[in-house]
C-alpha cells in the first residue's frame, strides 16, 4: 500500500501514483499539507486504513480518499 498526500512537500503527489502502479499495490490518498502521515495522528482516517494494512492486511478500498 502507498499513501500519497495531495500537498505534500517532499514528495509530489504523482510520484506516489506512480509508486502505486508500479508496484501494483493499492493507493491511498490523503488530501491535505504534510509530510509522513500514516501513524502520525493527524488524521484518524489514515490510522485506521494503515492499521487494517497491518493486521489483515487489509488494503484500501479503490480510490479511497481521507482528509487532513
Amino acid at each position: 500500500m502507498t499513501i500519497s498526500v495531495t500537498g505534500d512537500p517532499s514528495t509530489p503527489y504523482q510520484g506516489g501514483v506512480s509508486l502505486a502502479e508500479t508496484l501494483g499495490g493499492a493507493l491511498l490518498t490523503v488530501e491535505g499539507e504534510q509530510h509522513t502521515v500514516a501513524l502520525s495522528g493527524a488524521s484518524d482516517c489514515v490510522n485506521d486504513v494503515v492499521a487494517r494494512y497491518l493486521v489483515a492486511p487489509e488494503s484500501p478500498a479503490a480510490e479511497q480518499r481521507c482528509t487532513l
